[in-house]
């Protein structure tokens, strides 16, 4: 009798312990004992020394079940199966490492649990007979006389054998591991005689055998064979000797091969745990190695099928076809349902005729097997537990092997091998199948668990059931019953499209189904047609026509915890007992957790709901404040209400409306407002009496509402006439109502039977008072609006003022621009250039009176331009010398950069020139004395850049959107010290827009300074007019007897020119430069005597200059520096000297003074 497997089942949960062990000992298992912590189950099993343990994965205590089997397995090595209701992968992970033989989830059933157990019995004896084979192989190897040596893939040495090492003279621990090209260093002779070389430095003659092996991914290694044939070239007596000896190795090699091919097969059926795949690797193994053709057949049910077949030259049809034709239940010598049937090998050595006669059931038959052409054939039982599972078939033709008992013995223990793969296989299957079921409940659970959609949760409900049982289709039919209680309603489907069931009516409380919702329990029919409660009622009996086929039965409730039966699961199949009574019972597990989330859900969308509604008061609030910010915008009645409507419409779904104003006594209509005009021109005209909604509304103050075509008709019966043309099933009306008076109503109408709910008399009615709001706005605006007009009038007269007096303010510049016109004419040619300055500072100041006491044409820009090709430099120089004075005044350092080419502008030259002195000014104006004003010029694409920048007051945020506004100015101190009406930055922004232009001002805020930018179209390159050339200026002055040269620095190009045209008539030779850096540069090439500095210089000023020049030059070599300032304080002179200036000069200077101080400055040496 076979001895009883023993168990120790390791469970600290006691009631769960005694489970396992009644159920154990069902399955005829020995339980040797229990253990309830990790310390307590390494003691029994040392104790016990049991088969197989059982171990829970989470135990209490020191050592969880992880750390005991790991215990277990390394001191004992006992095979370890875990028992767990965790699957995550962090507690898989650890487990994995202990190598266990199988899990078990929590719960599991007898067949589970032999399942798991018997596979890892087998798996265990398959690994210590592995170890025996291995122990064997090495005591044949070790009995053999010749050296072997054994190399991995790497060439590392893996195993010498005594004979090897006694060869190599050393130990095979020393060795192992090591390059064998080190080890075995052979050379060869012309005789062809090899000779190793031994690790102690001797020559040793020898044979040697290299022997590749194959492993599963190509070339795994080799065989080193050396034999030592020094004896041989000794003695030749022991030839004979050694003939024995190599053909007993041989013997061994074969041996030795064939154990290399049990292993090499054990390792290939291994591999896979997939049935298919074990039987193709058998015959793969089989032909060529042991056979020219091979067949495995299995057992299933009662038929021996051929799963797999292999020739050696591609006919495995025709080895099919022969299988095939074997009587199953003869006894024929070639087929192998005999060996099936008595579970005992059959060997035929040599196949003869009267074999294939006595084998063959017919001509045709006989004719395929001298076509497939036996020579030799071996049929060996698969046998599992002792239960034959099929045959493995070895067949010899084309090589004309003779099969041997050796033969039968290698094929014996092929076939037992792959017999205990094919177990295997099978036994994962059935593990793989749990738990796959396992996994599918959990997702399941899951999913439901995460699904709070309805109607998502459902479809996923019957989804995954309806893989769960393999059913065809299946599905969910909610508990709801007519007035009679014999229907239910279709939810969701699976495996089917809705359109299947769309034509049919839905289920009746019937027989059949009358227990699922009856919450009575599961129905599982093997078939359902056959049951006696079937096909009972009309008008079908039975299925109606087109329903799909259903055989197959399987219904569940769907129960909640309150009893209430919230429907039921349904599934089906074509074919009959399909459904198992596991498929039922983990369906029943999954109706528990489908209740509970269905109540989640249930729960979850009435929440949804009730956010739903306040998601809708929100946006209607929303509406409501957009509809109130654009009613504070409307400016008139009409305007307002047809806002009203186009934003309230929508909001109720009304289809068209229209708003009723009241007069301002609310005694009659005023207006009708309609988008359309459609709905107000069918109702005709109207009086406050009218029956309409809109105007009972008005005349109530109440909202009216008619939804059906009743209330219309009791209402007004030529409502529903309109109601008809229009399209109307709902007439309604809001009041429009201003502080307790009601101004007019808002009328709704709407193509569908709207009913009004409380939140839309809310929403409606406070609509209602902002359009009332609205309305009362634009009466007050009307009455603004006369009220402006009456003050334009005013303004229209204040104009007409202004244009007087600027005619009287400019009447005295008329005899000055008269004397300049007599000079002309009496030929006054010495000063022509002094006229041609007058004249246009004359022209300048004409057009600046003109703007200044002309406000309306400046604000209505009609300020005409005289427009021509000119440079933008000559502008800015203008403009810079109409700014100078209060520059100067200011102290301010002033800094110019204009680019030099390509700067041609289309302007009047007087208009820009007050653009440039406008920003200068205001740059002044607003920056502390002492402070920094830039002007930078550049041309930039098509377009000129001027950019005025300061450090000063700057320009707060509130102010600079409005800064370019007339009579708009910065922030001032009590004594105005910045002075002006507050026009000039307007004046720019109207100026630089005639000459098609933009300016922008810039500020980061308060005492951060300020930018202007103005943008100006630029002329192609040589449009600008060439400037008039200056006349040299001449005074009656009697030249010098000492010229001396003098470089004059002033960023007055009018004044600069003037002076040097009076020193150059005295006989002196003159420079000019306009800026500081111009003026050094001057210094190298023109060496002057005497330099004449004006102090507001831009760039650097004359004292900064000053100090540059004694620095350059020292004080030994520079010029003698004349100041020539607008600046005469005291103060101002005290500095001059102190720089380094000899004289200082106040604007305007006399020329003969100045002529005289420089005819009696000594000239500097190396310099005059």
């Amino acid at each position: 009798m076979k001895p009883r497997t023993r168990i120790l089942v390791v469970e600290d949960e006691s009631v769960v312990a005694l489970d396992i062990q009644s159920q154990l000992e069902k399955l005829e298992y020995h339980v040797i004992g229990t253990a309830a912590s990790g310390e307590e189950a390494i003691c029994r099993a040392s104790e016990g020394r049991p088969d197989l343990v059982l171990m829970d994965i989470r135990l209490k205590g020191a050592l969880d079940g992880i750390a005991a089997a790991s215990e277990i397995r390394t001191r004992l090595n006992i095979p370890v199966i875990y028992l767990t209701a965790y699957s995550d992968e962090e507690t898989l992970d650890r487990a994995r490492v202990t190598e266990p033989f199988g899990y078990l989830l929590k719960p599991f059933d007898q067949r589970e649990l032999q399942v798991v157990i018997e596979m890892a019995l087998y798996r265990h004896r398959i690994e210590r007979a592995l170890t025996e084979s291995e122990r064997r192989l090495d005591a044949i190897l070790s009995s053999i006389g010749d050296a072997v040596i054994a190399y991995d893939e790497e060439r590392r040495v893996t195993f010498l054998n005594p004979a090897a090492e006694a060869l190599l003279g050393c130990r095979s621990a020393n060795v192992v591991g090591r390059d064998v090209d080190t080890i075995v260093m052979v050379t060869r002779a012309e005789a062809g005689c090899a000779y190793l070389q031994d690790l102690r430095g001797r020559t040793v003659p020898v044979e040697e055998t290299v022997a590749p092996i194959s492993g599963a991914r190509g070339m795994g290694g080799g065989v080193i064979a050396l034999r030592n044939i020094s004896e041989r070239q000794r003695a030749q007596q022991e030839h004979e000797k050694l003939v024995r000896e190599q053909a007993a190795r041989a013997g061994v090699e074969k041996a030795h091969a064939q154990m290399q091919f049990v292993s090499r097969a054990s390792e290939s059926l291994m591999a896979s745990l997939d049935g298919r795949q074990t039987t193709d690797a058998a015959v793969e193994l089989v032909v060529p190695y042991l056979a020219d053709w091979c067949v495995v057949h299995l057992r299933e049910d009662d038929r021996i099928c051929p799963v797999a077949a292999r020739h050696i030259s591609g006919k495995e049809a025709l080895v099919r076809e022969v299988d095939a034709g074997f009587d199953p239940g003869g006894s024929a010598p070639l087929g192998c349902h005999e060996v099936v049937r008595t579970g005992r090998s059959r060997l035929i050595e040599e196949v003869s005729g009267e074999d294939l006669e006595r084998s063959a059931r017919d001509a045709t038959h006989l004719a395929r097997l001298r076509e497939l052409a036996i020579r030799s054939s071996m049929c060996v039982p698969l046998v599992v537990r002792g239960e034959t599972i099929g045959a493995i078939t070895f067949g010899a033709s084309q090589t004309r092997r003779r099969y041997t008992v050796e033969d039968l013995a290698l094929a014996e223990e092929l076939t037992r091998r792959t017999a205990i793969a094919i177990e295997n296989a099978r036994l994962y299957r059935d593990v793989r199948e749990a738990n796959r079921r396992s996994e599918t409940l959990l997702r399941i659970g899951t999913s439901l668990n995460a699904e709070l959609d309805l109607q998502k949760l459902l479809q996923v409900l019957i989804d995954q059931g309806t893989a769960l049982c393999r059913a065809q289709f299946g599905a969910f039919f909610y508990n709801v019953t007519d007035e009679n209680g014999d229907r239910y309603m279709l939810y969701t489907l699976a495996g089917a499209a809705r359109d299947a069931f769309g034509h049919m009516p839905m289920p009746r409380n019937t027989a059949i189904f009358g227990p699922t919702f009856n919450g009575e329990g599961a129905v599982r029919l093997a078939d359902v047609t056959r049951d006696p409660r079937f096909g009972h009622n009309p008008p079908y009996h039975g299925m109606p026509p087109g329903h799909l086929p259903v055989r197959s039965y399987l219904a569940l409730p769907v129960v909640a915890r309150d009893g209430e039966v919230i429907g039921g699961l349904f599934f089906g199949h074509a074919d009959v007992d399909v459904f198992e009574e596991r498929d039922e019972q983990l369906l029943v597990a999954v109706t528990t957790q489908a209740a509970t989330a269905l109540e989640n859900a249930r729960l979850y969308e009435d929440e949804r709901r009730a956010r739903a509604l306040a998601e809708r008061t929100q946006q209607r609030t929303a509406k409501l404040h957009t509809i109130t910010a654009a009613l504070s915008r409307a400016l008139d009645a009409e305007e307002a209400a047809r806002l009203v409507i186009h934003e309230t419409l929508p909001a109720v779904a009304a289809t068209a409306g229209f708003v009723l104003v009241l007069d301002a006594a609310g005694k009659a209509i005023e207006r009708l407002v309609d988008e359309d005009g459609r709905s107000t021109a069918e109702l005709g005209p109207l009086t406050l009496a009218s029956e309409v909604p809109a105007c009972e509304a008005a005349r109530t103050g109440k909202i009216v509402w008619l939804s059906t075509r009743e209330e219309i008709a009791r209402r007004d019966p030529r409502l529903v006439e309109v109601s008809d043309r229009l399209g109307i099933k709902t007439w309604g009306a809001i009041p429009l109502v201003f502080e307790g008076r009601t101004v007019g109503s808002l009328a709704f109408l709407h193509a569908t039977e709207y009913h009004l709910s409380t939140d839309d008399q809310e929403f409606l009615l406070a609509v209602g008072q902002q359009c009332a709001q609205a309305l009362e706005r634009a009466r007050l605006y009307e009455a603004t609006l006369a009220a402006r007009a009456r003050a334009e009038a005013a303004s229209n007269a204040k104009d007409e003022f202004l244009a007087m007096l600027g005619h009287e303010l400019r009447n005295p510049l008329a005899p000055i621009v008269t004397a300049l016109e007599l000079m002309r004419l009496r030929g006054d040619v010495e000063s022509t250039h002094e006229q041609r300055v007058i004249e246009r500072q004359v022209q300048h100041l004409v057009r600046l009176v003109e703007d200044l006491l002309d406000v309306s044409r400046i604000t209505r820009g009609k300020v005409r331009l005289e427009k021509r090709p000119l440079e933008l430099g000559t502008i800015i120089a203008r403009g810079v010398e109409m700014a100078s004075p209060l520059l100067e005044q200011r102290r301010h350092r002033f800094r110019l950069d204009v680019a030099q080419q390509h700067m041609s502008v289309e302007a009047d030259e007087a208009r820009l020139s007050q653009v440039i002195a406008n920003l200068l000014t205001n740059a002044a104006k607003y920056t502390e004395p002492g402070g920094n004003i830039s002007l930078t010029a550049y041309r930039d694409g098509q377009e000129l850049v001027i950019q005025v920048k300061d450090d000063g007051i700057g320009i707060s945020p509130e102010l600079l959107p409005r800064v370019f506004d007339p009579f708009v100015q910065g922030h001032r101190e009590s004594d105005r010290g910045q002075g002006g009406l507050g026009i000039g930055l307007a004046l720019v922004r109207n100026l630089v827009s005639m000459h098609s232009g933009s300016v922008v001002a810039r500020s980061e805020g308060p005492y951060k300074g300020s930018e202007f930018v103005v943008r100006l179209p630029a002329l192609d390159h040589g449009d600008a007019a060439s400037a008039p050339a200056t006349a040299t200026a001449s005074l009656d002055v009697t030249r010098t007897p000492r010229p001396q040269r003098v470089l004059i620095v002033d960023d007055n190009v009018d004044a600069a020119v003037l002076l040097a045209g009076v020193l150059r008539a005295a006989g002196h030779e003159v420079v000019v430069a306009h800026d500081a850096p111009h003026a050094l540069a001057a210094l190298e090439a023109f060496r002057p005597a005497i330099a004449i500095l004006d102090i507001g210089l831009p760039v650097m000023d004359g004292y900064a200059l000053a100090e540059r020049i004694h620095e350059k030059l020292g004080a030994a070599m520079s010029p003698t520096l004349m100041a020539l300032t607008g600046y005469g304080q005291d103060a101002d002179r005290r500095r001059a000297t102190q720089v380094g200036f000899a004289r200082h000069f106040v604007k305007p200077v006399n020329a003969q003074e100045l002529l005289a101080v420089i005819d009696a400055t000594e000239a500097v040496d190396g310099v005059a």
